[in-house]
């Protein structure tokens, strides 16, 4: 029996969770996408180390007007992926934002690791990123972690869900050996029933 894993992808409007989300379950890349309304999910079975896990990703709208709906779906999720642009300074400016709403809706006492997601990185070089020094401070505050991705270059898409992965499966030393450092994630053969609206 798979055990369930609820993962969260929050941040503004068009930073892209939607294609991470795509990109993550079904290795494909669609470049126009509309705006989520509300909230859209997908499933992914995953093995870990030999044990089967099923991800349940949800993907929030990031407009302000749905942001009393995304407050009811952090029930019972494990992690965050906390999503800015990378050449989007508003974005990552919001993300204090998306903090405050997110941790003022979860319950006390337990805190859900959050991993900071700058996207996009295909744009770096063709546009100005949000300065690296502002993100280190973000995260050494925060106490997160943070990693770059692209989901049209497919560069650290699975990576990114790994590290959240193994922050969630760290929290619960029962499912891991201490003398493991990684986590390695494997595709099941199993497919999904009803798709991904992601």
């Amino acid at each position: 029996m798979a055990s369930k894993l609820k993962i969260g992808l929050i941040g503004d409007v068009g930073v892209g969770k939607t294609a991470l989300l795509q990109r993550f379950c079904f290795g494909t890349y669609i470049d126009e996408y509309d705006a989520t309304i509300g909230i859209e999910t997908c499933d992914k079975s995953v093995n870990v180390d030999g044990k089967l896990y099923q991800l349940q990703l949800w993907d929030t709208a990031g407009q302000e007007k749905y942001h009393s709906l995304v407050r009811l779906y952090f029930k019972d999720i494990k992690g965050v992926l906390l999503v800015f642009q990378i050449d989007r300074q508003e974005s990552f400016d919001h993300c204090k934002d998306w903090l405050d709403l997110f941790y003022g809706s979860i319950s006390s006492g337990f805190t859900p690791p959050i991993l900071l997601v700058g996207n996009k990185s295909d744009l770096i070089g063709t546009s100005t990123r949000v300065p690296k020094e502002l993100i280190e401070k973000f995260v050494t505050e925060n106490n997160i972690e943070y990693i770059e991705t692209s989901s049209k270059a497919n560069t650290n898409v699975q990576e990114a869900f790994s590290q959240l992965l193994k922050a969630i499966i760290n929290l619960k030393p029962i499912f891991v050996d201490p003398g493991e450092d990684e986590v390695k994630i494997t595709q099941t053969s199993e497919e999904t029933d009803g798709g991904c609206f992601c």
